[in-house]
C-alpha cells in the first residue's frame, strides 16, 4: 500500500483554477505566491486547502472536467482520504512542514463556472482546510504522516447525546428515508450518524427505525410513546427516556449536512432550547433540547398542539442564524423528485 503523499501543489493569483508548481514556501498565512479574490479566505484557520485526488477522479467519472487545482485546492493528495479526517488531525510532511486540519471546506459558488451542478455533487468531499503549525519548503511528491490528536478530539466532543429522528411515515418518498442510498454508497441515515458521532458522546435513534441499515443496528433506539404524532411525539419519547439531561436532535434525511452545522449549536453558550434558523425560518428539528422541557411537550400533546413552532414560541427558544455559505447543508429530501434533483 502506498503512503499518503502530495501529487500536486497548486497556486494562483486569485480565484480558480490554481496551477501546479514543483515546490512552495509555506508560511503561517499559507502558500507564498497564492492569492485569493475574497478577504474571507485570509484566515489562519484556512491557510491551506487540501483535496484528495481520488475524489477528483470520482467527480471526473461523473463528467466534470477536473484536474489538480481546478477546484481551488492548494494541495492535491493521494492515499490520505483527507475528507474523512477529523478536526485536530496533524499532518507531518517529509520535508518538515506540519499542518493541522481545522474544518471542512464548504462548497462555493465559484464551482458554478466549472458546472452548475458541481457544488451539489462535490458536497461531503470538497476538501479540508488546515492551519500551519510549522513553516517550511514543501516539495511535490513528499510523503505525509498522519497523527491524530485524541486530546483535541476529546475536548471537542459535546458531553451529551445526539439523536436522529427516523420515525416518519415517508409517504411522499414511498419508502423509509433512512434506507435511501447516496451516490457515495452510504445511506442517508449513515451520513447523518457519521456527522453526529464526531460531536456527541453518544448517538441514538428515535422512532420505528424502518430502513435503518445493519451498520447502525447496534445503536440504542427509542420508540415513540405516542404513535402518529410526528416530531412532537419523537421529542416526547426522547426527553422522557432519561438517557441524558440535554439532547442534540437531527432528522435522518440531511444528505448534505456537515459537522459545522451542529457545531453552531453545541459550541454556543446560549442556554437551550435553541434551534438553527434558515433565513429567518426556524428549524425545530435542528436544535438542542433540555430534558426539563418534557412537561411542556406533554402538555402540547395533551392539547393536540403538535406544531413544533408553537412549542418553540411558548418556551421562548433561542435561534442561531446559519451563515449563507452553510445553508446548502440544510437541504433535505421528501420525494423521489427531490432525490433526482439534488443527488443525481
Amino acid at each position: 500500500m502506498k503512503k499518503p503523499h502530495v501529487v500536486s501543489i497548486n497556486i494562483s493569483k486569485g480565484g480558480v483554477p490554481k496551477f501546479p508548481i514543483d515546490s512552495v514556501n509555506i508560511i503561517e498565512k499559507g502558500l507564498v505566491g497564492d492569492e485569493h479574490n475574497h478577504e474571507k479566505h485570509y484566515r489562519l484557520t484556512q491557510a491551506v486547502c487540501i483535496q484528495d485526488v481520488e475524489r477528483l477522479h470520482e467527480l471526473c467519472a461523473k463528467g466534470y472536467p477536473l484536474k489538480p487545482g481546478t477546484t481551488g485546492e492548494n494541495l492535491t493528495v493521494q492515499e490520505l482520504n483527507v475528507n474523512a479526517l477529523p478536526e485536530g488531525t496533524v499532518l507531518e510532511f517529509a520535508g518538515g512542514v506540519v499542518l493541522e486540519i481545522t474544518r471542512t471546506r464548504p462548497t462555493c459558488y465559484v464551482m458554478d463556472q466549472i458546472h452548475p451542478k458541481l457544488k451539489e455533487d462535490a458536497t461531503d468531499g470538497h476538501g479540508m482546510y488546515a492551519r500551519v503549525l510549522k513553516e517550511g519548503i514543501l516539495n511535490n511528491g513528499e510523503t505525509i504522516v498522519i497523527k491524530p490528536s485524541p486530546e483535541k478530539m476529546s475536548n471537542f466532543l459535546w458531553p451529551h447525546t445526539g439523536a436522529i429522528f427516523c420515525g416518519g411515515r415517508s409517504s411522499r418518498m414511498g419508502k423509509p428515508k433512512a434506507s435511501i442510498i447516496l451516490p457515495r454508497g452510504s445511506t442517508l441515515i449513515e451520513h447523518v450518524h457519521h456527522v453526529l458521532k464526531q460531536l456527541c458522546k453518544e448517538v441514538v435513534l428515535v422512532g420505528h427505525g424502518e430502513g435503518v441499515p445493519d451498520s447502525l443496528r447496534h445503536l440504542k433506539r427509542i420508540q415513540d410513546n405516542y404513535q402518529g404524532l410526528g416530531p412532537m411525539g419523537a421529542l416526547e419519547a426522547l426527553l422522557s427516556s432519561g438517557l441524558d439531561s440535554e439532547y442534540l436532535i437531527s432528522p435522518c434525511d440531511l444528505s448534505k449536512v456537515i459537522p459545522e452545522i451542529f457545531s453552531f449549536l453545541v459550541k454556543s453558550e446560549i442556554k437551550s432550547p435553541v434551534v438553527l434558523s434558515n433565513k429567518g425560518y426556524r428549524e425545530p428539528l435542528l436544535g438542542r433540547y433540555p430534558a426539563t422541557l418534557l412537561p411542556y411537550v406533554q402538555d402540547h400533546i395533551a392539547r393536540r398542539r403538535l406544531a413544533m413552532k408553537d412549542l418553540l414560541k411558548e418556551v421562548s427558544a433561542a435561534s442561531i442564524d446559519v451563515p449563507e455559505e452553510y445553508l446548502f447543508s440544510l437541504s433535505n429530501m421528501n420525494s423521489p423528485e427531490d432525490f433526482a434533483k439534488k443527488l443525481l
